[in-house]
């Protein structure tokens, strides 16, 4: 089986300045640079300004549509700086999808986290998601933002792929938190979806967070997965990220949930680490590998 993050189209350095050069001649490309891809998109700095972040899959292509049109309606309504467009680049003969370009957010990856790191960012991402959850879906109206139809919370759907993966990891590494895992995945059953329609940014986990030298949450990036869907999809950071012990303190600010909500959360926490995991060891991508290792075994740890 082929892995999700396979791209369809790869855009070289070549072909981004030439791109650029086409659609925005006015910026005078002085120096570009690839900083990363991750499973929607291939990402390169340019002049060390701006961002410009290009489809690698058709459904990539399709919402970064969606991010054109919502990014700059939202940004005034959360509490965290997030990626605002400023170059809208359109599909064309040379290259099939949409692409963006936006002003450079300073900030790293968070890792090496401690105790005292983690506690800092419960504040902040708790007012961030209870800001993005409470933003009116009727406000939204004419914006092309679409309903999760990937089954992102379905247990069903994904029990298998993340078996397949945890014991190729096991195989690899032989480590605890993957037997661990690996048990909680065999015995996890099906739970049913409550119907909930809040915005949700899709795939937030570490990854896709920027803190600065001091480990301070500034930006939220990557919101190719934005949809309207129910908020564990996002709420499985509170797993991934703070201690078991530490999570009322997310909750005193965010709200109160339910415990399939916190069911669900922790699902797709140990989803999606479980994923990530399998591509850095694909990729070769030692610190996130690391990252994600730490985080699936808090992700793991007790309520």
């Amino acid at each position: 089986m082929g892995n999700i993050w396979a791209p369809e189209v790869v855009v070289e350095k070549e072909l981004a300045i030439a791109l650029i050069n086409k659609q925005f001649p006015e910026l005078s490309i002085q120096s570009i640079k690839e900083i990363g891809e991750g499973f929607d998109n291939t990402i390169y700095a340019v002049n060390d300004i701006y961002v410009f972040r290009f489809p690698r899959r058709e459904i990539a292509g399709e919402l970064m549509e969606t991010e054109a049109v919502l990014l700059p309606k939202i940004q005034q309504l959360l509490p965290i700086k997030i990626p605002v467009p400023v170059f809208f680049g359109q599909k064309s003969q040379d290259y099939r999808w949409s692409f963006l370009g936006y002003s450079y957010l300073e900030g790293k990856m968070p890792h090496k986290l401690t105790q005292e790191n983690r506690t800092k960012l419960i504040g902040p991402l708790a007012a961030f998601l209870k800001a993005l959850h409470s933003i009116s879906i009727k406000d939204l109206k004419g914006v092309p933002v679409p309903y999760d139809k990937l089954g992102r919370l379905d247990i069903g759907k994904r029990k298998a792929g993340m078996m397949e993966k945890l014991e190729d990891l096991c195989l690899l590494d032989n480590s605890q938190v993957f037997e661990k895992a690996r048990d909680y995945c065999q015995g996890i059953e099906h739970i049913e979806v409550p119907c909930e329609h809040v915005l949700v940014h899709g795939d937030l986990h570490l990854g896709n967070m920027l803190v600065n030298e001091g480990k301070e949450l500034t930006a939220i990036i990557d919101w190719g997965d934005v949809h309207i869907g129910h908020s564990a999809v996002d709420l499985a950071i509170v797993y991934s990220l703070i201690p078991a012990e530490e999570r009322e303190a997310f909750y005193a600010v965010y709200g109160k949930t339910d415990s399939v909500t916190l069911e669900l959360a922790r699902f797709k926490a140990v989803y999606t680490l479980v994923l990530l995991l399998a591509y850095a060891l694909d990729k070769k991508e030692l610190l996130l590998y690391e990252e994600a290792k730490t985080s699936l075994a808090i992700a793991l740890s007790s309520s």
